[in-house]
């Protein structure tokens, strides 16, 4: 995308609050076209975007961009002033604790070892460190047995899964301080970072620093009142439905849309046809009929608390006619999928940084693919091999020796010349990985893969989002009837016919 050289005062290439709502949504389709990747919406479950009746959408991470890096070192600061008053935990200042991209969604923490761990679909640790170490193969296998397994992870009990942004800082000091305390004290030091988290937002002293300031930790996104006029205009329901409390969502919004109002000025209320705070999720997915408590908040038309069944009553549709869209995978997408059936979007924040990087890398996927490829490839043909030499060493000579040493020699530089092969695919392989994963992070690589594998965040991923894409405002780059439709599944004995 070119630099602006429009006449200051005469500028049609950005938004502008006095546009019409049709001005402001061209021109949002004009600067970020779909065919650029990194706002593109990719589908996992085919979704027809007509069917759809009723949108929800989360708040914070969803609607609401977060200035992560400033945010992460507010709630670092107070947990850490906290933790220091606790004599039995080594001290600690923010410059002991690892720089940000050590800690990202999709992350195990085994509070017990006091480790963190980025695990694969099957549960196989396939990157761990301790505190700030990398753990050797060695050291897992010793933690994990020998197939470097984590048979089941739950949530809240030894393993934790880092499940939202909001995490991070946790992860961050629990890093910096388990490799100064006994491994008994792990996961006491665990629950005491955790506890001291609960504690600055159930005090208010977290949000009393963001909602003194709301333009220092929330990043304006100028394409979402356009994208929520245009939803409206297409018929659409539109709902809000988010934990956060009323006097903390309407201190924040407006900076989110990019509105300059005050924290008193309601108008975006109207944008949508319900809105729901301390809603409590996941509870609010799971609760039934009269079990939650909704209670009007004011004349505006915002509703404390209830239940989905409340919900889909008020907005006049249920189940699939519903798309949900949350950045929280545990929270946001796999209770309401199981419970209400609603189709899914999932925002990942960081999924624009990681195809950027990607696009910085032209033709390496391919190559890592072709590389991977030629291995299968070469060791089947190692095994063909390997097959002919068992079977000419039960032969006898009986006056044919020089024949059949003439074949076991042809056959052992067939099986030589394919180790070597198989050596040098496997080598080419693992530096191309190496060097797509340093660059998509230092520390732990991509997101959604290990290796050959999906992780466990990438399995999650597929399973319960229909859709995800960087932020919800991509939902305007898309037509009203467009077909999102999912790329086609292949077994592997189909992949071996193409």
């Amino acid at each position: 995308m070119s630099d602006c050289n429009c006449a200051p005062n005469d500028c049609s290439c950005g938004p502008n609050e006095d546009a019409p709502w049709w001005h402001r949504l061209i021109t949002t389709a004009l600067l970020n076209p779909v065919f650029e990747q990194q706002r593109s919406i990719f589908t996992n479950r085919s979704l027809r975007f007509e069917k759809i009746k009723a949108i929800g959408f989360d708040f914070d991470h969803t609607l609401g961009i977060y200035d992560c890096a400033e945010l992460d070192h507010l709630a670092m600061d107070l947990v850490i002033e906290k933790l220091n008053k606790d004599k039995s935990i080594p001290t600690l200042s923010r410059d002991d604790v690892p720089e940000a991209s050590f800690a990202r969604k999709g992350l195990v923490v085994d509070i017990q070892e006091g480790n963190v761990a980025k695990i694969d679909r099957h549960g196989h640790v396939v990157m761990a460190y301790h505190g700030t170490k990398p753990m050797t193969s060695a050291e897992r296998r010793e933690v994990y047995g020998a197939g470097d397994h984590i048979p089941h992870v739950t949530h809240g009990d030894r393993f934790v899964p880092v499940d939202s942004d909001f995490a991070k800082p946790e992860v961050l000091i629990y890093s910096a301080l388990a490799a100064q305390v006994d491994k008994k004290d792990c996961k006491r030091l665990w629950q005491s970072i955790r506890s001291h988290t609960d504690m600055i937002h159930r005090d208010g002293s977290l949000k009393k620093e963001l909602t003194a300031n709301p333009g220092r930790f929330m990043k304006a996104d100028l394409e979402l009142i356009p994208m929520l006029e245009t939803l409206r205009k297409w018929g659409k329901k539109l709902f809000l439905l988010t934990n956060s409390e009323w006097y903390y969502t309407k201190a924040m919004i407006n900076t989110a849309l990019g509105t300059g109002k005050s924290p008193d000025d309601l108008s975006w209320v109207k944008l949508f046809d319900h809105v729901v705070c301390e809603a409590r999720k996941p509870g609010y997915f799971m609760s039934k009929k009269n079990e939650g408590t909704v209670c009007s908040i004011n004349s505006a038309g915002v509703f404390c608390g209830g239940n989905t069944d409340e919900l889909e009553s008020v907005i006049g549709c249920a189940g699939n006619e519903v798309l949900y869209i949350g950045d929280h995978i545990y929270a946001d997408l796999i209770t309401s999928k199981r419970s209400t059936h609603w189709r899914t979007m999932l925002i990942i924040s960081e999924l624009e940084e990681e195809l950027e990087i990607r696009s910085g890398l032209p033709g390496m996927a391919m190559q890592i693919k072709q590389a991977d490829d030629r291995r299968l490839t070469t060791e089947q043909e190692l095994h063909y091999w390997r097959g002919i030499e068992r079977a000419l060493s039960h032969l006898d000579e009986n006056g044919n020796a020089d024949h059949l040493h003439r074949l076991r020699k042809d056959c052992s530089d067939r099986c030589q010349k394919a180790k070597d092969n198989l050596k040098q695919y496997i080598q080419q392989r693992e530096q191309l990985r190496g060097e797509m994963s340093r660059a998509l992070n230092p520390y732990w690589g991509s997101l959604f893969r290990a290796g050959s594998e999906l992780t466990y965040y990438g399995q999650q991923l597929e399973d319960f989002a229909c859709t995800y894409t960087s932020r919800a405002s991509n939902i305007a780059l898309y037509p009203e009837r467009h077909y999102f439709r999912s790329s086609m599944d292949f077994m592997p004995h189909e992949l071996n016919s193409m």
